[in-house]
């Protein structure tokens, strides 16, 4: 419950408590459960584990980002930046009228895909 609410004071109490690998199935399984009904807060909560270094974020394919908080990021494991905060906008909007995170995680890798240079020869 401390890793998805994460309030000041929780950080300290995770540190002193600490989390073992059994702990750690147990979050995982219920962050699986919390994922299906907001998966906001899930997202939070494996960014939490990532900051303190009990296990690596998961980087998602684009078909399986879900919200908005995974695709931003999505956008900065695959672009190796922060979004700004006029993208970040552009993608709340295209949200909440109905376009799917998903959508715009596989945009953001085509258009990496295309800049990317050919290894290709023109003949």
């Amino acid at each position: 419950m401390k890793i998805c609410a994460w309030r000041e004071a929780d950080s300290e109490d995770v540190k002193a408590l600490g989390i073992t690998k059994e702990d750690l199935a147990i979050i995982n399984a219920n962050l699986a459960y919390v994922a299906r009904k907001d998966p906001d807060r899930a997202h939070k909560a494996q960014l939490v584990l990532s900051e303190l270094g009990v296990q690596k974020l998961p980087s998602p394919k684009p078909e399986e980002v879900s919200s908005l908080a995974e695709l931003i990021q999505f956008y900065r494991q695959h672009e190796n930046k922060e979004a700004s905060i006029e993208e970040i906008r552009k993608w709340q909007n295209e949200i909440e009228g109905g376009v799917k995170p998903s959508l715009l995680a596989k945009s953001i890798s085509q258009v990496k895909d295309m800049e990317a240079p050919s290894n290709e020869m023109d003949i």
